[in-house]
């Protein structure tokens, strides 16, 4: 007999009595608990898989590219190391850098190669425009910058706060680092001295991008903001929450 529904609004089941809604809910959630359980389980862990994949992929490029082009290495393995290596990388290259590093012109040595591919927690880095250096983060949170062509070591960056963001500016005179401290400061090169100094009432710095002609900084922060400044006069423009994280 089909389950009814009473003059009295209460559903029923085949044997004419009502339903206990309440029992009912006790008992999915019982089970739904465990569902959902495992589903955030297989996501994050979903997530940490696609992490040290990506981490093995920049290895493998990085081991590739730190020997120079040659007539006997296969045709194409070097531009899709390059390729590779820029999907994967928690900073992307500009177009001059590839187009340097497939032709040859720039080589990962073993030094820059490892600091690539094994740089913490996949951390901050980034390339001159010139293709010439690169700015790295080390255990400590400050920032090191080396010879892109010789793997040799250049300098050191104080910094008052752990950094977690880096960009150069598009001349390539100075280095933009975003830090924990929500402060974002400009460290000249030539001078070594840091030239600028903006401060957020948001959380830690962990993007950092500027425009072409260097006059305006774009920040993304922890709590999801996007800040913009005008760096000329080092005063900010605008700020806005992305809705999703």
């Amino acid at each position: 007999m089909p389950d009814e529904t009473d003059i009295d609004g209460k559903n029923r089941d085949s044997n004419g009595e009502p339903y206990d809604f309440e029992k009912i809910a006790r008992i999915l959630s019982l089970i739904a608990i465990p569902v959902v359980i495992a589903i955030v389980g297989w996501i994050i862990q979903n997530r940490l898989s696609e992490q040290n994949l990506s981490q093995e992929y920049v290895k493998l490029a990085v081991s590739i590219l730190e020997k120079p082009r040659t007539s006997e290495a296969p045709a194409g393995l070097r531009d899709w190391a390059v390729d590779l290596l820029n999907q994967n990388s928690p900073t992307k290259f500009g177009a001059d850098t590839i187009r340097q590093l497939k032709s040859g012109e720039i080589n990962l040595s073993g030094v820059i190669g490892n600091l690539v591919a094994t740089m913490k927690n996949g951390g901050a880095f980034a390339v001159s425009p010139d293709g010439q250096a690169v700015a790295t983060v080390d255990d400590n949170g400050q920032i090191r910058i080396w010879d892109l062509t010789t793997g040799r070591f250049r300098t050191t960056v104080k910094s008052s706060g752990e950094v977690t963001a880096l960009a150069y500016a598009p001349d390539g005179s100075s280095i933009y680092f975003g830090s924990t401290d929500g402060a974002i400061n400009v460290w000249n090169l030539a001078t070594g001295q840091t030239t600028m100094r903006m401060r957020t009432t948001h959380g830690p710095i962990v993007g950092l991008a500027l425009t072409p002609d260097g006059k305006s900084l774009v920040a993304r922060t922890a709590d999801r903001y996007l800040l913009t400044w005008d760096v000329p006069s080092q005063r900010l423009v605008s700020e806005a929450q992305l809705a999703i994280p």
